[in-house]
Parts: C-alpha cells; sequence; structure tokens
C-alpha cells in the first residue's frame, strides 16, 4: 500500500495532468519532488534529516526560484526603460 502512495500514484496523477499544465511547470515540479519527500518523510515518518541533506533542498529550491525571480527582476529593468 506505501509503494502504490509512494510511487504509482504521483507518477500517475503527474501523466494525467502534465497536458494541462504551462511549458515550465512540468520540470519545476520534477525537481521539486527531492525536496518534498524529505519534507514528507520528516513530518510523516518521523525520519531524521542530516544538514547535508538541508543544504541540498535549499540548493534545489534556489535552483527553481532563481531563475524566475531574476527574469521577473530583468524584464521590470526593461519595462522601465
Amino acid at each position: 500500500m506505501i509503494a502504490l502512495f509512494s510511487m504509482v500514484f504521483p507518477l500517475v496523477a503527474y501523466s494525467i495532468f502534465m497536458p494541462y499544465l504551462d511549458l515550465g511547470i512540468g520540470p519545476i515540479l520534477s525537481s521539486l519532488e527531492l525536496p518534498s519527500s524529505i519534507v514528507v518523510a520528516f513530518i510523516l515518518l518521523g525520519e531524521t534529516v542530516d544538514w547535508v541533506q538541508i543544504v541540498g533542498v535549499i540548493l534545489i529550491i534556489l535552483a527553481v526560484v532563481l531563475p524566475d525571480i531574476l527574469g521577473m527582476r530583468q524584464s521590470k529593468i526593461k519595462a522601465q526603460k
């Protein structure tokens, strides 16, 4: 039953709803899979999280969010010119 909810359900849901998402959202969702699994394992299963894992999660989230933030900042600068 755990395998059904941890492996099968997310992949099926991702495959079904992927055509309804905007073009850039799919890679963002797939890259956030690892950080979210670590958070869920910590909260629901009581797993211990090492500092290396925390640094890795922060790096992944920054790698996903930072290009969007920089892109928005550059578009504001171009709009002001």
